[in-house]
C-alpha cells in the first residue's frame, strides 16, 4: 500500500491534491475543535479564531516554500551554496536579533509571576544591593530560596543589570542581551548541521529556522532558558569538534572549550547538561575507547572547578546561606515528579501543598 502510494506521489498533480487534501483535512479538524471548545465568542476569541487560521496558512504557504528552495538547492552549485548559505545566515541571524525589540513585555504592567518577571522586578528591587534585603515572600528571597538553581543566575543579573536603574532601560538591557543569546543559538544549530552533515542541509536548516522566527519571541525575555540555549548549543557544537579532531591536541582543546560552556551553563539550569551525557553514552555504544579517556579527566576536572567557582560566588551571597539553602531548598525530586501532581495543574511548586505538610517551614 505504502509503495503504490510512493509511486501516485510521484505525479506532481496527484502530489499536490493528496498534500491539498491532508492539509483540507488538518484545517478542518482544528476548527471544529477549537469551536467545540470555545466557551463563548466574544471579541478575543473571535480575533484568535481568525489569527490562528491566517497562520495556518502562511505555515502551510512557508512548507511549500521550503520544499520548492529544497528542489532548487539540488540543481545549485557548489559556489551558489555556499553563496546562499553565507547571506542565510546574515538573515537569519538578523531575523532572530531583531524580532524581539518588536515584542518587548513591559514587566511592571503584567500579572505574571514566574521565573522571567520574578528575577526581573527582584533585581530592579535591589539595584546591585545584597539579596538581603529582599523580604522574606515567595516571590522573593523565598524564590531564590526554594529554586537554588536561579541563585547563581540572580546573582549574575543582579551584578549585570544594576546600572540600569529605570524599568525601561532595564528592559531594553534585558531583551538586547536575550536576543543576542537566542540569534547565536539558532546561528550555532546551523554550524552543528553543517559540521555532522553538510553545506546543503546546512541551508535548508537556515530556510526551515527562518520559519520558526514567531517562537523566538522569547529572546525578548532574559530568564534561564534564554541565557542558557548557547550553552547548549556551542557545548554540543564543541564536542562535535572534539570528536571529529584528528589531533589529540586539537581534541583536548575542544573537549576544554566544550566542558567549560556545558559546566558553566549546567550551573544556571541542569538541563545543559543532557548533551554531554549523550556524548558519554555515544562514545561508549561505539567504543570509543581512546576519546573516552581523553574526555572523563577533562570534564572531572572542570566539573569540579566550575562547581567550585559557582559556589564561591553564592558564597558571598549572605541572603544564601548554607543554612538558609538546607532550610528552604525543594527537595531534588520535586524537579522530576512536579508536574505528576494532580492537584497541581500547572507544574513547579505547590505553596498550598509545602505549607500543609510542612507548617514550622513557613
Amino acid at each position: 500500500m505504502l509503495n503504490t502510494l510512493h509511486q501516485h506521489l510521484k505525479d506532481p498533480r496527484k502530489c499536490k491534491i493528496f498534500w491539498s487534501l491532508i492539509f483540507g483535512l488538518i484545517w478542518l479538524g482544528t476548527n471544529i475543535y477549537v469551536i467545540m471548545e470555545t466557551p463563548v465568542w466574544n471579541e478575543k476569541y473571535i480575533t484568535a479564531f481568525i489569527l490562528g487560521n491566517i497562520c495556518m496558512f502562511i505555515a502551510a504557504a512557508y512548507m511549500v516554500f521550503v520544499y520548492r528552495s529544497v528542489k532548487k538547492i539540488d540543481t545549485l552549485t557548489e559556489s551558489k551554496i555556499q553563496h546562499y548559505y553565507k547571506m542565510s545566515m546574515w538573515i537569519l541571524g538578523l531575523a532572530v536579533l531583531l524580532v524581539p525589540f518588536f515584542f518587548i513585555i513591559h514587566v511592571p504592567d503584567t500579572a505574571h509571576d514566574w521565573d522571567f518577571f520574578v528575577i526581573f522586578r527582584d533585581t530592579m528591587q535591589l539595584g546591585g544591593r545584597s539579596f538581603t534585603h529582599l523580604p522574606m515572600t515567595e516571590d522573593e528571597l523565598l524564590y531564590f530560596l526554594r529554586y537554588p538553581n536561579n541563585q547563581f543566575f540572580g546573582i549574575v543579573y543582579n551584578t549585570l543589570f544594576a546600572p540600569f536603574t529605570t524599568n525601561l532601560s532595564r528592559i531594553i538591557a534585558t531583551t538586547v542581551v536575550a536576543a543576542i543569546l537566542t540569534s547565536l543559538s539558532v546561528l550555532g544549530g546551523s554550524l552543528i548541521i553543517k559540521k555532522i552533515s553538510n553545506l546543503k542541509m546546512a541551508l535548508i536548516y537556515n530556510l526551515v529556522a527562518f520559519g520558526f522566527i514567531p517562537f523566538y519571541l522569547y529572546g525578548a525575555q532574559l530568564y534561564t532558558d534564554t541565557a542558557t540555549l548557547p550553552f547548549v548549543i556551542f557545548g554540543l557544537l564543541f564536542m562535535i569538534y572534539a570528536l571529529q579532531s584528528e589531533k589529540t591536541s586539537k581534541m583536548i582543546i575542544w573537549w576544554i572549550a566544550a566542558c567549560l560552556v556545558v559546566f558553566f551553563g549546567y550551573s544556571i539550569k541542569p538541563t545543559v547538561f543532557i548533551p554531554m551525557i549523550a556524548v558519554f553514552c555515544f562514545l561508549i555504544l561505539n567504543r570509543k575507547w581512546k576519546k573516552l579517556l581523553i574526555m572523563l579527566p577533562i570534564a572531572a576536572l572542570l566539573f569540579v572547578g566550575v562547581h567550585q567557582g559557582v559556589k564561591a560566588v553564592i558564597a558571598n551571597e549572605p541572603a544564601f546561606s548554607e543554612q538558609a539553602n538546607d532550610r528552604y531548598n525543594l527537595p531534588m525530586i520535586h524537579w522530576v515528579t512536579m508536574s505528576f501532581d494532580p492537584i497541581n495543574k500547572y507544574g513547579g511548586f505547590n505553596l498550598m501543598s509545602w505549607h500543609i505538610r510542612n507548617p514550622l517551614q513557613m
